[in-house]
């Protein structure tokens, strides 16, 4: 996590109060705070109608607090009562398209970052209470023990589980590993010199715990933010394969077989309209998954009913595309939108939005 402030906005409303969790909408795999891996959103006002705190995991979206009986009427406003939906604008002409988390450069970039992370959580999360600060509640292991003079690290796992009940494993850290070492050039957030080339050795010690074995002597604090922070541990009791019929195994342990299983992966994230129906996708360890995803990028997504962190409380989110910021802006002060955004040429009709009871608030990004 390298940190550098970026100029964007925050969005909450009145009279809201946070959950639990980071309070930003789109965190950063990498930085917990920002969609985009190396740059903030800088370009857009973003705006939220109110901040219940109805998505898990520091997705803070919401509107006001209106009871079950009034959300007929108000079919655009969020309700604090379980089952209701949440519709988020998408950035003009900018749609998901890539769902398998090591991203290759060309399909890189703040929607594919922020959609991957409703689904797979990093090792380590970052963004807590305001500051880019880890966030032990949220990640998936204990802070890492550096012994032998910073030259080993050894994580423990807690206890989380994928979506079809195995638990998260030492094993899936390592698949991550294995793979971003065969196709490390390709993955776009490589850093030469950093993970994996300053990783000696990766091993499953047992069962939760495992054990890095490093090239050189670390600072702790630096390579705990920017590079354990970008390890997301992958299914690969689901996803060592090479075909969708073919068994799973522990081809990434060469480097010949791990090529391979990115290959397949990368094909398989290329083709959208499967996202709902394809088993790989169907096992995740975040709190969403994919229940649709359109031609004109609609994503539909549900709770994962055994995300082992904060649940959902909500019983859907929709992604809704727009043409231009015109259309999203005009959904906007129409109540169309639950969580949406400022185009910059519109800010002088904030005043409109704040009559539509929004209301929008500084958002500091970090990367």
């Amino acid at each position: 996590m390298r940190r550098s402030t970026q100029v964007s906005w925050r969005v909450t409303g009145e009279g809201s109060s946070h959950h639990s969790g980071r309070s930003t909408i789109w965190p950063d795999r990498r930085s917990g705070w920002s969609a985009g891996p190396r740059a903030g959103r800088s370009t857009r006002a973003l705006v939220a109608l109110g901040s219940c705190g109805l998505l898990a995991g520091g997705l803070a979206v919401a509107g006001q607090q209106v009871s079950a009986a009034s959300q007929a009427a108000q079919p655009a406003r969020v309700a604090e009562a379980v089952g209701g939906t949440v519709t988020f604008a998408e950035q003009p002409a900018t749609i998901p398209n890539y769902i398998f988390p090591m991203m290759p450069s060309q399909v890189a970039g703040n929607v594919n970052s922020t959609f991957q992370y409703l689904m797979y959580r990093p090792l380590y999360s970052y963004g807590k209470n305001g500051q880019p600060v880890l966030d032990e509640k949220d990640s998936l292991a204990l802070p890492p023990v550096y012994s032998a003079h910073d030259t080993k690290v050894t994580i423990q796992l807690k206890h989380w589980s994928w979506s079809d009940g195995t638990p998260i494993s030492a094993r899936d850290v390592t698949f991550w590993i294995n793979l971003l070492r065969a196709n490390k050039t390709t993955y776009y957030n490589y850093v030469p010199g950093e993970v994996p080339d300053d990783v000696a050795k990766a091993t499953a010690a047992g069962p939760d715990t495992v054990v890095l074995t490093l090239t050189k002597s670390v600072r702790p604090g630096g390579f705990t933010d920017n590079e354990l922070s970008q390890i997301v541990p992958l299914p690969q009791q689901s996803w060592d394969r090479t075909s969708l019929s073919g068994p799973d195994g522990n081809y990434d342990t060469t480097t010949a077989g791990a090529k391979a299983v990115f290959k397949f992966l990368n094909a398989q994230s290329s083709k959208t309209a499967d996202y709902g129906t394809s088993k790989l996708w169907k096992v995740v360890s975040g709190p969403f998954l994919v229940q649709s995803l359109s031609t004109e990028g609609r994503a539909v997504l549900v709770p994962n009913t055994r995300y082992s962190g904060t649940k959902p409380r909500i019983g859907e989110l929709v992604w809704e595309p727009f043409t231009s910021a015109d259309a999203e802006f005009n959904a906007l002060v129409t109540g169309g939108v639950d969580y949406g955004y400022v185009p910059f040429n519109d800010i002088p009709a904030m005043g409109r939005v704040k009559s539509a009871g929004y209301r929008i608030e500084p958002w500091p990004a970090w990367s």
